[in-house]
C-alpha cells in the first residue's frame, strides 16, 4: 500500500504572474519617490494578495494531487479490468489533519454498468489500510486520538462504521457497529413547515399514495385519509427506519412521522399541519437539532371574547422538546408555554355623545351567576385607532338569571377612567377573598389613603339571608399592599401600615363572633435593621393587654421590614 505523504509543490499561476507585473510596475513608476506613504501602503497590499493566492493556489492543487493519487493507485490495485474509478474528491475533515477521499467507481457486471463509491482516509499525510464501503458522511472523536467514521453504501443501502487509532504506528480502518443515531446526518432536511395553500388541491395531486387496506395504520388513524408522504427525507437507497405520511381529517392536516419498533411498538409525531377545534387554529412546525433532540413549536389563535364592544384572541405557543434514538421513538423531555392576548376594542361613532351601558360576560359569585354593567361614555381623549378609553359613571354587579342589580359599587370603588380592555377582559372581578370566613365572597375598595400614605380599605361582608352586600366598619382598615392579609387558619384579618421613620404597626382583628370587638396591634421602634418590637390588645377601643417592647425580638432585617413582621407574626400564632 502506497504511504508517501502527499507534499505540496508550488506552481506558478497567471493570477501570480500578473500579480509580480503589478509589483513590477508600481516599484519602476515611483523611483523617484520610494519613501511615499502611497507606494508603500501599494506594496503591502500586493504583497498581501500575493501571499493569498500562493496560500489558496497551493491548498487546491494539493488536494487534487492527492484526489489523482489515491484515484490511480486504487486503479493499479484493482484486481479485475471490468471496474475502474473514475473520479476522486478530496473532504477535510472535523480533525485538521485526517482528509477523506471519495472514490467513484463504474462496473460492468454481465454487460451492465453499475455505479459503487469508496472511502479512503489519510491522517497526516499517510494512508490508512483497508477502504470503506460507500461514501464518507460522519465523524466522531469518542476519545483522544480515536475516531469512528461512517459511511453510506447505496449499493447495499446500509450504513458502515469504521474506527482509526491515529496512535497507533500502523492506520489501520477497523469495521465497527454503529454507535450513534446517524440518520440525522443523512436527513435531506430536518426542519418542516406547513406550507400548503390549496389542501383540496395537494390532495387529489396524491390519489396515487393514498393507503388503504393496512390494519394498523387504519386504527391508529382512524375516520382520516392517510397518504405516503412522496417528499422523502432519507436516501432513496437506505433502509429507513420510519415513514412519512400526510393525514387528513375533519380536524385539519398533518404532516407525520411514523416508525414501529421491533417490539410492535409505534410512535407516531406531527413533523408540521394545520388544525382547528372550537374556534382555535393550530399551526405546528418543528426541527431536528441534532442527532437526538427534536423540537416541536405549535401556536394556537383562539377566539376567546367576542363581544359588541370588544374582540380578543389569544396567542399560544408552544414549545415541546423531545429526546429521540435510531428507531426514531420519541419522549418527551420538557413543555414551554408563552400566551399573549390580542385585544381589537370597538368604537361606534353612533355612540360618540352618547351615555350607554356595556356588560361583561357571566360569570359564578356566591352560588349564583352574576354579571358587571357598566355605565360609560367614550372618552374622547384617547386614542380611536390603539385603545378605546371611557369614562365610567357606574359599575353594578346583576343577578343573570333576572338582571336585578345585586350591588352598586361606591363612587370611590368605581374606576373614573378606564379602557374597554381593562372592564370587559379579563373579567375585573374583584380578588376573591373571604374576609370572615363563612365561604362567601365579600369586597373591600381603597376609600383613599391615611397621613402615611397607606391605603384606607373600606369592607362589605356578602349576606347569606338577603344575598346582598352590607358595610362592615368594623372591618374597616389601612394597608400598605391595598390589600387585606386574611389568615384562615387563625381565622383573622392582617392590616399592615407604615406608621413613619420607616416603622410599621400591623393591626389584627378577628372578624369572628369569638373575636368580635378585639384588636391586636404590633409596632416597630429603634433601629430598622434590628427593631424592637411593641404588642397591644384592645376590646371595644379599650387596651386590655401591653407589652412595649416584648421580650421576643425580630430576626435580623435584611431588606423588607414588613415582610419580616408580617411572616414573623404568622409564624409566632401559628406555633402557639
Amino acid at each position: 500500500m502506497d504511504k508517501t505523504p502527499h507534499r505540496p509543490f508550488p506552481v506558478v499561476s497567471p493570477v501570480f504572474k500578473i500579480l509580480l507585473l503589478t509589483l513590477f510596475s508600481l516599484l519602476t513608476g515611483c523611483k523617484k519617490d520610494v519613501h511615499s506613504e502611497a507606494v508603500e501602503k501599494q506594496r503591502q497590499r500586493v504583497d498581501s494578495l500575493m501571499r493569498a493566492s500562493m496560500e489558496n493556489q497551493k491548498r487546491l492543487e494539493t488536494e487534487e494531487e492527492l484526489a489523482e493519487r489515491i484515484r490511480r493507485m486504487m486503479n493499479r490495485n484493482m484486481k479485475s479490468t471490468d471496474s475502474v474509478f473514475y473520479n476522486a474528491r478530496v473532504l477535510q475533515l472535523p480533525d485538521s489533519l485526517m482528509y477523506a477521499i471519495n472514490l467513484f467507481g463504474k462496473v460492468n457486471q454481465n454487460g451492465k454498468i453499475l455505479s459503487f463509491t469508496k472511502t479512503m482516509v489519510t491522517y497526516d499525510g499517510n494512508l490508512a489500510e483497508g477502504e470503506m464501503k460507500g461514501r464518507y458522511f460522519r465523524m466522531d472523536n469518542p476519545a483522544p486520538d480515536l475516531f469512528n467514521i461512517y459511511s453510506l453504501d447505496t449499493t447495499a443501502g446500509k450504513v458502515n462504521a469504521y474506527t482509526l487509532n491515529t496512535a497507533e504506528k500502523k492506520l489501520s480502518l477497523r469495521p465497527m457497529a454503529p454507535e450513534i443515531n446517524y440518520y440525522f446526518n443523512l436527513l435531506k432536511q430536518n426542519t418542516f413547515k406547513f406550507d400548503i395553500e390549496e389542501e383540496d388541491r395537494f390532495f387529489r395531486t396524491l390519489k396515487a399514495h393514498q393507503v388503504t387496506k393496512d390494519s394498523v395504520i387504519d386504527s391508529i388513524f382512524q375516520k382520516a385519509e392517510v397518504y405516503n408522504d412522496p417528499n422523502q427525507i432519507l436516501p432513496a437507497d437506505l433502509r429507513s427506519p420510519f415513514r412519512l405520511f400526510w393525514i387528513r381529517s375533519d380536524q385539519g392536516t398533518r404532516n407525520i412521522l411514523f416508525s414501529e419498533s421491533g417490539d410492535s411498538a409505534v410512535s407516531a409525531i406531527t413533523l408540521s399541519g394545520k388544525s382547528h377545534s372550537k374556534g382555535a387554529l393550530t399551526w405546528t412546525h418543528s426541527r431536528f437539532v441534532n442527532d437526538s433532540v427534536f423540537k416541536q413549536y405549535k401556536v394556537t389563535d383562539s377566539l376567546v371574547l367576542d363581544d359588541p364592544h370588544l374582540v380578543v384572541y389569544q396567542k399560544d405557543s408552544v414549545t415541546n422538546t423531545f429526546a429521540y434514538d435510531r428507531a426514531f421513538t420519541f419522549n418527551r423531555l420538557s413543555s414551554d408555554t408563552v400566551r399573549t392576548l390580542h385585544d381589537y376594542p370597538q368604537r361606534y361613532p353612533a355612540l360618540a355623545d352618547s351615555i350607554f351601558e356595556i356588560t361583561s360576560a357571566v360569570f359564578e359569585m356566591n352560588g349564583r351567576k352574576a354579571f358587571w354593567r357598566y355605565t360609560i361614555a367614550y372618552d374622547k381623549a384617547s386614542n380611536p385607532t390603539s385603545r378605546v378609553g371611557v369614562k365610567v359613571y357606574y359599575k353594578d354587579l346583576m343577578d343573570e338569571d333576572n338582571s336585578r342589580l345585586i350591588f352598586r359599587l361606591p363612587q370611590f370603588g368605581t374606576p373614573s377612567k378606564s379602557t374597554l380592555r381593562n372592564l370587559l377582559y379579563p373579567e375585573a372581578i374583584f380578588p376573591t377573598e373571604d374576609l370572615n370566613f363563612d365561604g362567601a365572597t365579600d369586597l373591600s375598595f381603597t376609600k383613599g389613603t391615611d397621613n402615611n400614605g397607606n391605603p384606607t380599605l373600606v369592607v362589605y361582608l356578602y349576606d347569606k339571608t338577603s344575598g346582598r352586600f352590607k358595610r362592615t366598619p368594623e372591618l374597616d382598615g389601612v394597608s400598605a399592599d391595598g390589600k387585606i392579609i386574611t389568615d384562615p387558619t387563625n381565622q383573622r384579618l392582617l392590616y399592615p401600615g407604615y406608621i413613619g421613620s420607616g416603622h410599621l404597626s400591623v393591626s389584627i382583628v378577628h372578624p369572628g363572633e369569638k373575636g368580635k370587638g378585639s384588636k391586636e396591634i404590633y409596632w416597630t421602634t429603634g433601629d430598622e435593621k434590628a427593631p424592637r418590637l411593641h404588642y397591644q390588645k384592645m376590646l371595644n377601643n379599650a387596651v386590655i393587654e401591653k407589652q412595649s417592647p416584648l421580650p421576643d425580638s425580630l430576626p435580623v432585617v435584611e431588606s423588607n421590614l414588613k415582610n419580616t413582621l408580617i411572616q414573623w407574626i404568622l409564624t409566632r400564632e401559628n406555633a402557639q
